[in-house]
Order: structure tokens, then C-alpha cells, then sequence
């Protein structure tokens, strides 16, 4: 695996943590195995967004019956190891909100959010109210509309959809 490919592993990765509580995943019964790049396996317990001031990184808790519990990031661990938990870990869902200017011809993305993936689309509308408090958004098939133009709804406008994959 090159290094962009292993970036995007991480992100997607990253992604599929940052949906949960406290940005936490716990396995509950069944514990990967992963190998460090230094040869070492160990069990893993959780992952878990470590904040840092300009950045975000995963951390992955370890168990070992010989050293114990452990930490490390998740960059320490080898390609397959990436890829096993990237397939144990649950898919997630996109919001994806995009600018619309018909009479301009243009349009452009404006934010994806992961979320998890049994969001449906009351869970979209009650995530918009919350980070978006200030906008109108109306319901209009599967996707929520915010027009720019409250009295006969022309001109530009934002439009927030499920997609459902990542």
C-alpha cells in the first residue's frame, strides 16, 4: 500500500470513530489482532480521537497478556492491520450539504459530516437544527432545502442530503 492510500485508510478510519460518543468505538467481544510495525500483536480494545491544538489523531488501546494494557497511534500499525479494522469497524453515513446558484450555473460543496449509519432523516433534520440554528431548512423529498429568498423561494440556496455510504 503507498502512502496516500494508507492516509486515506486512517481517515476513513478516523471517520468511522468520530461518529460515536465521546468519539470512542468499543469492541465488545470480539478483539481484532493487530500487529505494530515493530513485530509486536496485540489484542485491540477501542479506538479513540486524541485532540490535539491543530489536530485530531486516533489512538488504539491495546492488550497483551505478557505487557498488558497499552496505548499507541494508529499510524504504528502495519497496512493489514489498518485494513482488518477498517472492515470491523461500523460503516458510516454522509451528510452533504452543497451551495446552489441556478441562475449562476454553479454549485460547490459546503460540508460532509460522517455520521453513523441508522441516521434517517429525522436524525438529519434534528442535526441541522442543532448546527445550522439559524437557517429554515424544509423537508423536500430526501433532502432538507434552505433558500435564501423566504418569499418566493428563488435565488440561491443550500441543500443538506443523507448520502448513504461513505
Amino acid at each position: 500500500m503507498d502512502e496516500k492510500e494508507r492516509k486515506e485508510l486512517i481517515e476513513k478510519i478516523k471517520n468511522r470513530v468520530s461518529v460515536w460518543a465521546e468519539q470512542t468505538y468499543v469492541f465488545c467481544d470480539n478483539y481484532p489482532k493487530v500487529q505494530l510495525t515493530n513485530g509486536n500483536v496485540f489484542e485491540v480494545s477501542k479506538l479513540y480521537i486524541e485532540r490535539h491544538d491543530v489536530y485530531d489523531d486516533v489512538m488504539v488501546a491495546l492488550y497483551d497478556d505478557f505487557i498488558g494494557q497499552a496505548v499507541c497511534y494508529l499510524q504504528h500499525l502495519t497496512d493489514d492491520s489498518l485494513e482488518r479494522l477498517a472492515e470491523e469497524l461500523p460503516l458510516t453515513f454522509t451528510i452533504y450539504i452543497s451551495y446552489h446558484n441556478d441562475d449562476a450555473g454553479f454549485s460547490a460543496p459546503i460540508l460532509t459530516e460522517p455520521v453513523r449509519a441508522n441516521f434517517d432523516n429525522d436524525d438529519v433534520e434534528q442535526w441541522l437544527e442543532k448546527n445550522f440554528p439559524l437557517f429554515d431548512w424544509e423537508p423536500c423529498d430526501e433532502k432538507f432545502i434552505y433558500y435564501t429568498e423566504f418569499t418566493d423561494n428563488t435565488g440561491p440556496y443550500m441543500c443538506a442530503v443523507l448520502l448513504k455510504g461513505e
